[in-house]
């Protein structure tokens, strides 16, 4: 996509405090780098490859909806922050026409409760304006029966095995707050 040239490069107060914070970041985290025995119990709790549930074949790409418009915000890993969402749409007003934001999947992650799925998933799907696309978090937690694979995340197998499990109980979560909305 190319960027219309109405559209500008706004640097923020957050943007600065980030930059200014990185190099703490970088220090945190390279003392709080899993250790190999970490590494190695993890590997079981990883992905040989992606599910079927996962894929599209040659047909349903086909099928699938092109979308046209003149501006386009991708909105990835929302993580069901209605904040953020709030933030996208002051910007998206901005706008000399009126964009259209494709919520690219996990904009249900952290929605563990039931009124919080119901809310985010009807404001965003009430737009005509907003597609949706569902992420492993959805999948996995508007799954009838677990598949099986945790998160549904994929993690390589240097991430450790307390945040793969982490996210699976997130995701449990999630299964019991998407069937109750």
């Amino acid at each position: 996509l190319h960027k219309p040239t109405h559209c500008t490069n706004r640097r923020t107060a957050q943007t600065d405090a980030l930059q200014q914070a990185a190099p703490d970041f970088r220090r945190r985290t390279a003392q709080t780098a899993p250790r190999e025995h970490d590494i190695a119990k993890s590997t079981s709790h990883r992905m040989a490859s992606c599910p079927l549930s996962y894929r599209l074949g040659a047909r349903a790409l086909r099928a699938a909806q092109t979308v046209q418009c003149q501006t386009l915000y991708a909105v990835g890993g929302l993580y069901g922050n209605m904040h953020a969402l709030s933030a996208i749409r002051e910007r998206a007003a901005q706008e000399l026409t009126p964009p259209t934001l494709i919520f690219n999947g996990d904009f249900n992650f952290f929605n563990c409760e039931p009124s919080w799925w119901h809310d985010l998933n009807r404001d965003i799907m009430r737009s005509p304006r907003h597609i949706a696309t569902a992420g492993n978090v959805e999948v996995e937690s508007s799954a009838i029966a677990p598949s099986g694979l945790g998160c549904g995340c994929g993690y390589p197998a240097y991430v450790s095995t307390g945040v793969v499990e982490r996210s699976d109980r997130i995701v449990a979560a999630l299964r019991a707050a998407a069937a109750a909305a």
